[in-house]
């Protein structure tokens, strides 16, 4: 048996079993399954035509939970451990027997401990350039895809297929361009969980880049990342101004809504580790995080999603949430305080310096609870920038001191000390 699958574990996991086995039933005729039950379900497995009652899909789902968080989601997908356990009660349905039960789940659980496929996951992104071949970030490598790597990396066997066929596909991938992106991510896991955790991952990735964007390349420049899906189309908005009364002027403007790619060297990494975010792509790279690099990685995310954000409210809100991230302990309240002392003392060196930030992020909380609650319904983009460099030096303060902080509560009694400094 696996380690995460131990004595009390297998108990635990038996006896769920066992549990939804009661909830189950086996249908004599297809008409049966056809027919849509006032509650619970009735599917087909392996050619087994079963109902199990609501109470038991609710217990089934607690399963498969109960076995994520024992492990097992490492290597298993949601769907994967659903397959797996509807054939335990096709098997259970035409036999009944606790003891087959207990049988089935040794069955999974050698299984999951002897699994070794290896897949390679490999996702298109966007607005990103490369100058060299390869960037290692994490746990993620970002590969130049050009038309001869597609076919070698992606149609291994291209040479079987038609020639139309193969660059059709290449096309499909490059939509036009002569080379893309392309982020691969190795690991040992049923297909559907690799490429679940490679999305994880290359999201994980992407949060630390669109976090470093601002000292990665020109500031004037509105840079978009993210995956092949989410690429923002490049265009002007053109608006054309009558004066109410004299329809004979009309004046017209443009704004620029276009968008440029992000482009990473070997100069990439030494920027990069100026302001702490190698520091992160090492976290990723851990098997186990402390409970300080698990805060940091959250708020960066959350900025991270405050610039994919184009809605200025929601912008602003994400923004806030991303500083909440750090500076909520479980029992201070009221939050506001929490947060504009925590970003005071991070920021500021001086008295009159830590004064103006919490005056400043209180403020922030003013604006936020107007556009949480309904009352004000807009925020200015000046406060959107504002918290925005709030939010990005307080990241960069906080790399700055990760191996000082295992745990956020490290963090908060540092801020506790600096008042009586």
């Amino acid at each position: 048996m696996s380690q995460q699958m131990n004595a009390s574990i297998k108990t635990q996991a038996v006896y769920q079993l066992k549990e939804i086995a009661k909830e189950l039933k086996r249908l004599g005729a297809e008409s049966k399954v056809l027919e849509r039950p006032s509650s619970g379900q009735n599917f087909m497995h392996d050619h087994v035509w079963i109902y199990i009652s609501a109470k038991g899909l609710e217990k089934h789902e607690q399963l498969i939970l109960f076995l994520y968080k024992n492990g097992w989601g490492d290597k298993f997908s949601e769907k994967y451990l659903d397959d797996k356990l509807r054939s335990v009660y096709a098997r259970y349905v035409q036999a009944p027997s606790d003891e087959m039960l207990a049988g089935c789940l040794k069955e999974i659980a050698d299984e999951y401990e002897s699994y070794r496929k290896e897949h390679i996951v490999i996702v298109p992104l966007a607005g990103i350039v490369l100058e060299n071949d390869s960037l290692e970030l994490g746990n993620i490598v970002l590969r130049k895809a050009t038309p001869e790597y597609l076919k070698k990396r992606i149609l291994i066997s291209a040479e079987e297929l038609p020639d139309e066929l193969v660059n059709d596909f290449i096309q499909d991938v490059l939509k036009g361009r002569s080379e893309t992106v392309c982020a691969e991510y190795k690991i040992v896991a049923e297909q559907d969980r690799a490429e679940e955790r490679a999305i994880d991952e290359c999201n994980r990735t992407l949060d630390v880049l669109r976090f470093a964007i601002p000292v990665l390349d020109l500031p004037h420049l509105k840079i978009a990342i993210g995956f092949e899906h989410e690429k923002p189309e490049k265009d002007w908005l053109h608006t054309y101004t009558l004066e109410v009364g004299n329809n004979q002027k009309r004046s017209g403007s443009d704004k620029n809504f276009s968008f440029f790619p992000l482009k990473l060297n070997a100069d990439s990494i030494v920027t990069l580790d100026g302001i702490g975010a190698l520091k992160l792509f090492a976290a990723l790279k851990k098997e186990r995080l402390t409970d300080f690099e698990q805060a940091l990685l959250r708020g960066v995310h959350w900025y991270s999603t405050s610039q994919k954000t184009i809605e200025p409210e929601n912008k602003f809100l994400n923004l806030i949430t991303c500083l909440e991230t750090f500076f909520t302990p479980k029992t201070r309240d009221p939050i506001a305080n929490a947060v504009a002392e925590g970003c005071a003392f991070v920021l500021g060196e001086e008295a009159e310096k830590r004064k103006l930030i919490y005056r400043r992020v209180k403020q922030f909380y003013g604006a936020r609870s107007g556009l949480s609650h309904g009352g004000k319904t807009a925020v200015l983009e000046s406060e959107i920038k504002e918290a925005e460099w709030i939010a990005w030096h307080v990241i960069v303060s906080l790399l700055a001191k990760l191996d000082n902080f295992q745990t956020q509560e490290a963090l908060w009694a540092w801020i506790e000390e600096q008042k009586f400094n």
